[in-house]
């Protein structure tokens, strides 16, 4: 595709864009469950992440991902599976939220892993310098 046709296609998206947001919410609804019903599972899952993305700001992420890491300290063991169904029942969070709420919860969980990871290693290199150090002495 040149970026000509590129332009032109753009156009027709943004057009229609504009039209369906001028139709009344049970109309939009309508387009919504035939556009979902034309697609692939696979395809309604990604479309599904990206208007997610789109609708959530950062700061709310940002805000889940503060209060499953205040959780995850005090009992790292939980499952992010768990540990989104819990952030979701406590914060009142729709259940069609659920593998986004996953993913955030498997990510904050991988970060406090390699935080401590990163921290026991420091400790023991920090170790092995001292006894280095003794060594030599």
């Amino acid at each position: 595709m040149n970026k000509e046709e590129y332009q032109e296609l753009r156009e027709k998206v943004v057009n229609t864009a504009i039209w369906i947001s001028t139709l009344p919410e049970n109309q939009q609804r309508e387009f919504l469950k035939i556009l979902a019903g034309s697609l692939s599972q696979e395809k309604r899952e990604k479309l599904h992440s990206i208007l997610t993305n789109l609708v959530y700001t950062e700061e709310r992420w940002k805000r889940f991902e503060t209060w499953m890491e205040a959780r995850y300290k005090k009992n790292p063991g939980l499952l992010p599976k768990q540990m989104a169904a819990m952030c979701m029942s406590l914060l009142k969070i729709k259940t069609t939220m659920a593998p986004k709420m996953i993913t955030i919860a498997q990510k904050v969980k991988d970060r406090l892993r390699k935080q401590r990871d990163y921290k026991l290693m420091t400790l023991h290199n920090t170790a092995a310098t001292i006894d280095k150090e003794e060594e030599l002495q």
